[in-house]
């Protein structure tokens, strides 16, 4: 990583803000918006896979430890899943957009 100190404040930043704020915040009674999901996808790609394993479940382990007692793992899923989810959908996304810009 070219920062961490970057990346730890970022963390910090989009945590409280997680847990201080959305965490109250219900859309439409129906969900909660997990803006920490953020940090987890700035983490630059050049970290081994399971370091970054390790970070995102550490970042969803944290945030269910602070944040209500009824989430029970829901943070950390969440962001084990964005987590594993985040390379195919950016390779994807881009092959998308070049196929895009070569039909032009």
């Amino acid at each position: 990583m070219r920062n961490p100190l970057r990346h730890i404040f970022l963390f910090l930043f989009f945590g409280a803000l997680q847990i201080l704020f959305f965490n109250q915040v219900s859309l439409f009674d129906l969900a909660t918006p997990f803006v920490f999901l953020v940090v987890v996808l700035m983490i630059p790609f050049t970290v081994p896979v399971p370091i970054y394993y390790a970070i995102c479940f550490a970042i969803g382990l944290l945030m269910d430890w602070f944040s209500s007692p009824l989430s029970m793992g829901i943070h950390t899923f969440s962001t084990f899943l964005a987590a594993g989810l985040r390379r195919p959908v950016l390779l994807l996304s881009a092959s998308w957009s070049l196929a895009k810009v070569g039909d032009e």
